[in-house]
């Protein structure tokens, strides 16, 4: 890295994930995209070239790519915005795939080895990576950017593809000057308002006798009823080292995809609602088979991009996300991935897509906004890791990447998988989706082996592979409703 270009003190968003990152309890965020040169460029170190030059364009456009993060084991953490950084530094080429291998299998064989790599000279350089493999002679590519969650939300992602492929589309191009100034920063870029009603409930919610919050309505659902994962969590990880992540992916193909979001938009509904729902189902089915527990209730967590409430924030590579809150309820017995969903569920799902709306364009009463009130964020992640979990299972959904170009002759990006580290400090279970135009819907669960209480490392790779096929076939059920 070279000279120092500007500085800023880290937001509350970005310190509770600088906490989590030093302790080990949560490792990198990666989206997987399955990248096809044009037809013409078929050497491989032209190729590689081809790479850092797009690189070059992504960094100089990001100041994120170029920021790095000091003080990390105090309070005040800050983060500090270099010049320019080594792209070299930064790439790392896998051993090609061979051609027997499945996207499925090289995408989840990719992620695994991704995951499993521990944040290198946390403040000395910029927390990102990207990975490259080739398939042995198919002339297709995966290229995976994996980063600290810091400075970086979900949509980061997105938009660092977007720039990459037009980088990539557009070789030769001369890099922009570096963009100034330091990655924005969502308390400053917006008001994140709290009205005194929400301030009681969550104080209330934190710090009341559980009777108390039950006769207030305030508590969650009980364990006796509802799915935390293991009653106990593993033990966190040691000192500078990082927490373990599993990983399950499943895929559904494009037209099966295309035809469930046309019987979403029948039923006045997107997507990523219809999701939340048909995961607490096929949750509840997958653990109701295994007659270990009944669980017939689900507190999930949905990621939101704040972007659209934020002024200048779209496109940026920046941590502006923040959560929504819900209770799904499902029938005892469950239904099967396969049921039909009755009106009083599509209501639901509309609910759902009508809340997501609402609160991803507002800013007043985010759960981010009582960040402030928390002094210390390693002692806040360091109680948590100790704790159950207080969630069932956390929901992203990346939505459709424009990855294809209606001229042959340049790059394509054909598929699209995301996902993010085991969590040591929230839900057992992250469940992630994402698309390429043209591609198919992926589905990702990560977790920590051993928070799943569904019996040892295999069983719990055997039941998450199930409910990640278990979701997949839900959808092709209701694509041909």
């Amino acid at each position: 890295m070279t000279s120092t270009a500007s500085r800023r003190p880290a937001g509350n968003c970005e310190r509770r994930c600088i906490a989590r990152d030093i302790a080990g309890l949560y490792g990198t965020v990666a989206v997987l995209g399955l990248y096809v040169p044009p037809p013409d460029l078929n050497d491989e170190d032209e190729i590689k070239d081809s790479l850092i030059d797009a690189l070059e364009v992504c960094i100089a456009k990001h100041p994120a790519l170029r920021t790095c993060i000091i003080n990390t084991r105090t309070k005040d953490p800050v983060l500090v915005t270099m010049s320019c950084v080594s792209e070299q530094d930064h790439v790392h080429w896998l051993e090609p795939i061979t051609d027997t291998t499945s996207f499925s299998d090289a995408a989840r064989d990719t992620l695994l080895h991704v995951h499993a790599q521990p944040f290198r000279a946390y403040e000395e350089r910029p927390q990102w990576e990207l990975y490259a493999r080739a398939f042995a002679s198919t002339r297709r590519y995966i290229f995976v950017f994996a980063y600290s969650h810091a400075l970086l939300d979900g949509r980061s992602s997105v938009n660092f593809h977007t720039t990459f492929l037009q980088a990539l589309r557009n070789p030769g191009q001369q890099p922009p000057d570096a963009a100034q100034g330091t990655p924005l920063n969502i308390e400053k870029s917006a008001r994140l308002e709290l009205s005194l009603g929400y301030l009681l409930k969550t104080l209330a919610t934190e710090y009341l006798p559980k009777p108390l919050k039950r006769a207030c309505g305030l508590a969650p659902p009980s364990s006796k009823v509802a799915y935390y994962g293991a009653p106990k969590r593993p033990p966190p990880p040691k000192a500078y080292q990082l927490v373990e992540t599993a990983v399950s992916i499943a895929l559904v193909d494009s037209e099966t995809l295309s035809r469930a979001v046309a019987v979403c938009r029948q039923h006045d509904a997107r997507l990523t609602g219809l999701l939340n729902h048909l995961s607490a189902r096929v949750l509840a089915h997958s653990l109701h088979a295994r007659g270990t527990q009944n669980c017939r209730a689900f507190l999930l967590d949905t990621a939101m991009d704040m972007r659209r409430a934020i002024p200048g924030g779209s496109g940026q590579l920046a941590n502006f996300a923040s959560t929504m809150y819900e209770t799904y309820e499902i029938a005892s017995p469950p239904p099967a991935p396969t049921d039909t969903l009755d009106e009083s569920t599509w209501s639901a799902v509309r609910r759902t897509t009508d809340l997501l709306a609402e609160r991803s364009s507002s800013t007043k009463d985010q759960v981010i906004g009582a960040l402030k009130y928390i002094d210390n964020m390693h002692t806040f992640n360091r109680q948590r890791s100790v704790k159950p979990a207080e969630e069932s299972f956390s929901v992203s959904n990346l939505g459709v990447f424009p990855g294809l170009s209606n001229q042959k002759d340049t790059w394509q990006v054909a598929e699209l998988v995301f996902t993010q580290s085991g969590d040591a400090v929230g839900a057992p279970i992250e469940l992630n989706f994402a698309s390429a135009a043209g591609g198919s819907l992926s589905i990702t669960a990560t977790w920590v082996p051993g928070m799943l209480d569904v019996g040892d490392y295999d069983r719990e790779q055997k039941f998450m592979d199930e409910v990640c096929e278990g979701i997949a076939k839900a959808v092709i059920a209701i694509s041909l409703s």
